[in-house]
């Protein structure tokens, strides 16, 4: 018998990438440019969230400053040219998704990340093909942590509530799922603090305990048999 459809969604940044050598690289060129003290990885780790816009904003905030929007659109342009130099998988992710994809789930992902640059991430890292739809921020009315981005990133894969669980590591993944009566896997191996875990329905150590967790969270039913 077929097995119904089960659809994972999945934050990109802190979940499937460790984008933040990347990010700080960029931000780095901003901070050079008015001589301020270049920000970290751990620092950069603790103020990720909410896109790249509000990471902007907290670094500047950090140092005493406002980001101005100039500040913010070349940090991102310098950011949308190098967006793969450093950035990697965390580990197991292509086995873990290519196993997902062999049991029959429907992935797709849900970033705050412009849309173009998203596809262009993941097909520089070699995962692209395994995701039936990315939906970034700039192609929905409004983006995470509102829920109406993972509806809309939802109803472009054609499924439904019943049908998903949301996979993050951020209360900006776990929060809107709830809302929507999705339930949610939080990646603990990303840059959220554990605490945002405390929400969600099952919370994961490493990427390939997922399909053990999906699996409980969201068992295969068996399609009923045609007559």
């Amino acid at each position: 018998m077929p097995i119904s459809e089960r659809i994972a969604i999945f934050d990109l940044d802190g979940t499937l990438i460790d984008a933040v050598p990347d990010i700080v690289s960029a931000i780095n060129h901003v901070m050079d440019d008015y001589k301020l003290p270049p920000v970290s990885l751990a620092e950069a780790a603790s103020l990720m969230g909410d896109g790249l816009r509000q990471f902007a904003l907290r670094v500047f905030q950090r140092r005493g400053l406002t980001a101005g929007e100039d500040d913010i659109a070349t940090f991102i342009e310098h950011y949308s040219r190098h967006p793969v130099i450093r950035t990697k998988l965390y580990p197991d992710v292509a086995d873990t998704l290519n196993a997902l994809a062999d049991a029959g789930w429907r992935l797709i992902v849900c970033s705050n990340k412009k849309e173009a640059l998203a596809d262009r991430i993941l097909d520089q890292l070699g995962i692209r093909s395994y995701f039936a739809v990315v939906c970034g921020g700039d192609t929905v009315v409004a983006h995470k942590p509102d829920p109406s981005h993972l509806a809309e990133a939802l109803s472009r894969a054609n499924g439904k509530a019943d049908q998903a669980v949301m996979i993050g590591d951020y209360q900006a993944d776990i929060w809107p799922a709830r809302i929507l009566g999705i339930p949610s896997i939080f990646a603990s191996w990303g840059y959220g603090r554990q605490e945002m875990g405390d929400q969600a329905t099952r919370i994961a150590e490493r990427f390939k305990d997922l399909p053990a967790l999906l699996d409980e969270v969201r068992p295969a039913v068996a399609a009923s048999a045609e007559p």
